[in-house]
């Protein structure tokens, strides 16, 4: 099997960027005015071959060019930015039996900088490059009988370049850099799902963990872990079904504290472990209605669902963290035809 690609996008804007200082003489004024220009070319090739009843092979190769161009509509000096990039790709897959298969990939990867990454909130102009990236994946996913169903990844990424946004200690974005050192960014995927036959019903229920180990290999922040991703998450829900019907609980869970900074400050400021438990409910007609209701955060858990990250927090006052919704219930009602 073999693809061969071509495509090209060409996006035109232009971004204002003012003071928000209410109450002051200083609100509304103009910091700065750009006019943008992003473009990027591509040409693919893929191909696929079936090298023994149980070995499929792909590889691929895409070649990409883009640009990247801000001038400020006050005359001032204009960054032009233009990069020529290569990613290959090579994977296979092993499906000795039908509802067994497991796979690996090699990959190289590319991400230009956006303009939110190029113009900081101050109106400064950030000269960067593209973060790049070399992966390696294998896993695999079957069905051990007819109520268990798993699928399992891992996968490590060694990226260079890796653009990096900081923010002050009030949450606004003071700019982007690329990180002069590699970064290294691995984990584990897992999940469990299936339907459980009882009687004259049957418990429907999906497992999903993810580990994530993403650290600096060198520099300023050596050995130290990047700052706002979480070390581990769970998700889980069981559903009881019975003719039309479906309900029952389910669980999102943080079992390990997110550094909200780069230096890991774990001692003044983090994003707090916590579990939120939830509840839903629908009916489904075969005549092509259904209406659900859901509640979620059950014991109004206070918690923070994000973070920014910045370079050192320095005070638990630091506005880094925002906050998840409260107990909440919500409902609706769908019909197709």
């Amino acid at each position: 099997n073999y693809r061969v690609g071509l495509s090209t996008e060409r996006s035109d804007m232009n971004r204002d960027l003012r003071q928000n200082r209410r109450e002051t003489p200083y609100d509304g004024k103009l910091i700065g005015s750009y006019a943008m220009t992003a473009e990027n070319q591509n040409v693919a090739v893929d191909a696929g071959w079936q090298a023994a009843k149980h070995w499929y092979l792909s590889m691929g190769m895409k070649g990409t060019h883009s640009i990247r161009n801000v001038t400020p509509r006050d005359d001032q000096q204009s960054v032009r930015q233009r990069w020529f990039l290569i990613t290959p790709k090579l994977g296979g897959i092993w499906s000795p039996q039908p509802q067994l298969r497991g796979f690996t990939n090699l990959s190289w990867s590319h991400e230009a900088p956006s303009f939110r990454e190029i113009i900081s909130n101050n109106g400064a102009i950030n000269r960067l490059v593209p973060q790049q990236a070399f992966t390696v994946e294998i896993g695999g996913d079957g069905r051990l009988n007819a109520g268990i169903n798993w699928d399992l990844s891992l996968y490590r990424s060694i990226v260079k370049n890796e653009l990096i946004t900081h923010y002050d200690q009030e949450g606004n974005s003071t700019g982007t850099f690329n990180y002069r050192h590699k970064t290294l960014h691995q984990g584990i995927e897992a999940g469990l799902k299936g339907d459980i036959p009882l009687n004259d019903a049957s418990m429907e229920y999906r497992l999903a963990w993810t580990y994530n180990d993403f650290r600096f290999l060198g520099g300023e922040y050596q050995g130290k872990r990047i700052g706002g991703i979480p070390p581990q998450q769970f998700s889980a829900e069981i559903l009881y079904k019975w003719q039309y019907w479906r309900a029952g609980p389910n669980l999102h869970w943080l079992p390990a504290r997110t550094p909200v900074d780069h230096i890991n400050r774990y001692d003044i400021q983090f994003r707090d472990k916590y579990a939120i438990w939830g509840f839903k409910i629908d009916y489904r007609h075969p005549n092509g209605w259904s209406t659900y209701l859901s509640l979620d955060n059950l014991t109004n858990k206070r918690y923070a669902t994000a973070s920014i990250a910045g370079r050192e927090v320095t005070s638990v006052k630091n506005n880094t963290l925002f906050s998840g919704m409260g107990r909440s219930i919500n409902g609706g009602l769908t019909y197709s035809f």
